[in-house]
């Protein structure tokens, strides 16, 4: 695909190794879900590993990224970076728990020590529920710590709940949450139907 850049380049000597200032920002470009973007290839393993394990989301993004060369502790050059990029329009379903959510909104901070997400939102598909989250993996490598908090607020345990659990937790499910028991309970008279509560306030209440 192409993916337009703006890049300014700031050097500090003539030297080969000489102090430098790279930017980079991305004006916003698409991620069509399903699909692996080609740009995957350039970003680190750890967050090509996190993009397969949402099931290859879909977004909107737009961001940017510094590199600076600088004289380490030892007066050799080093390289560091940061970034930051927001995503809008989103889709994505966490493998372990396939739940599809849309309209995802999210903004990350990044550098050679951390990865933040301070804000994550989004609903479920075709229903109530909401997504909230925030967290923190550092450092950002195979040896990573994740530290991410996640609520989900008025979701349904509806046929795409049941759906999205992993298999042996279904069977829990059928257990918790009977359409035949309930039923059958409703039809005995030990469960009240919600619409005939005011009728059963009446008759109690005459």
């Amino acid at each position: 695909e192409d993916l337009a850049c703006i890049v300014s380049l700031q050097t500090f000597g003539l030297t080969m190794d000489a102090p430098l200032t790279c930017r980079i920002d991305t004006p916003e470009f698409s991620i069509v879900k399903g699909q692996k973007p080609r740009v995957l290839a350039f970003v680190p393993g750890f967050a090509q590993r996190i993009f397969r394990k949402f099931s290859s989301p879909g977004a909107t993004l737009k961001g940017s990224v510094v590199l600076r060369r600088v004289l380490g502790e030892s007066g050799e050059p080093e390289w560091r970076y940061e970034g930051a990029f927001d995503l809008h329009d989103g889709q994505a379903q966490y493998e372990q728990f396939p739940y599809p959510f849309e309209k995802i909104e999210a903004s990350f901070i990044f550098d050679q020590d951390k990865f933040e997400m301070p804000r994550i939102s989004g609903v479920g598909r075709g229903t109530s529920t909401k997504l909230l989250a925030s967290g923190v993996i550092s450092p950002p490598s195979e040896q990573a710590e994740v530290n991410v908090e996640v609520t989900l607020v008025d979701m349904p345990t509806d046929q795409v709940f049941k759906d999205s659990l992993p298999e042996h937790a279904r069977a829990v499910y059928d257990v918790l949450f009977s359409d035949k028991r309930y039923e059958a309970d409703a039809l005995s008279g030990r469960i009240l139907d919600p619409t005939m509560t005011n009728q059963a306030i009446l008759i109690v209440n005459p």
